[in-house]
């Protein structure tokens, strides 16, 4: 049994998510000490007003982090403020279960690095609804190499934290992947928590989804380039090409659901997204 553990929570201008995700922090069963560090990564808006309102019902630390914007760079300052032996790395669009915590404790006990269960949800016209998720049991492997963990609902031990050096800040996106993945391949196993459920919100809107995929994207052709050496698989070019005319035969037309407009989208800003990556990081990987 741990003595403290820490939940680490970065946020920036989302005052009214944030509050959803610390009302769901407040609920949770773990009865051992643990302690909330939400960092502040330059809001502007009520999210000073939004944490001080839970300061009575929950274990909540403030960090601000200014210097620099970004998940990495606001991880790792909440990282460093951390008092826990274990690190829980959250987001504050989401929501955890009630026993979320303790499950997630529960299995840092045998595990170095976590992954948690996510539920998608989405909210659109009519408000939240279920989104069927192909990666929400157990470990995915979205580039056929390692486990890829994402840090909307993850765990690591903060001594092999610090000796990893923690997020690497030079990664817009994909930075928990980069990093677990350095765990992994220093010899630690990765956990899968099935009681670890968090609500994980999807993105609503045409824009808001081809965003999200493009910008996610165009960043896994420096994954490639930084960890080729050590066994990640080139794209299949064969692939992209046959993907890029099934986006030509699904013509928006033939759209029959919120759903498969969201993942043709998706699937464009994906495509996009590796196109400008294979340039910018001078590593061809469709």
């Amino acid at each position: 049994m741990f003595d403290l553990v820490s939940v680490i929570l970065p946020t920036r201008n989302r005052a009214a998510l944030l509050s959803e995700q610390l009302e769901a922090l407040a609920h949770q069963t773990y009865d051992a000490p643990w302690e909330l560090i939400v960092v502040d990564n330059g809001s502007v808006d009520g999210t000073h007003e939004t944490t001080t309102a839970f300061a009575d019902r929950l274990p909540l630390r403030v960090v601000t982090a200014t210097d620099r914007l970004g998940a990495s760079y606001a991880r790792n300052c909440g990282a460093k403020s951390a008092r826990g032996d274990y690190l829980f790395f959250i987001d504050d669009d989401d929501r955890v279960t009630p026993g979320w915590l303790a499950a997630m404790v529960l299995a840092g006990e045998r595990w170095d690095v976590l992954r948690g269960q996510l539920r998608h949800f989405r909210v659109g016209r009519h408000g939240p609804e279920r989104v069927p998720a192909a990666d929400s049991e157990g470990l995915s492997y979205a580039f056929e190499f390692l486990p890829t963990i994402t840090g909307a609902n993850s765990g690591i031990r903060r001594e092999l934290f610090l000796e990893l050096g923690g997020f690497d800040e030079r990664y817009p996106r994909f930075e928990d992947t980069e990093l677990y993945w350095r765990a992994q391949l220093a010899g630690h196993e990765a956990g899968f928590v099935a009681d670890g459920v968090l609500h994980y919100r999807l993105r609503a809107g045409v824009r808001a989804v081809f965003d999200q995929s493009y910008r996610d994207q165009k960043v896994a052709p420096l994954l490639y380039r930084e960890f080729r050496a050590l066994g990640m698989p080139r794209s299949s070019i064969r692939h992209a090409v046959r993907a890029w005319a099934s986006i030509v035969k699904r013509a928006p037309r033939r759209l029959s659901s919120e759903q498969d407009r969201d993942d043709f989208v998706r699937e464009i800003g994906w495509r996009f997204g590796r196109i400008v990556g294979s340039i910018r990081y001078r590593t061809l990987y469709l």
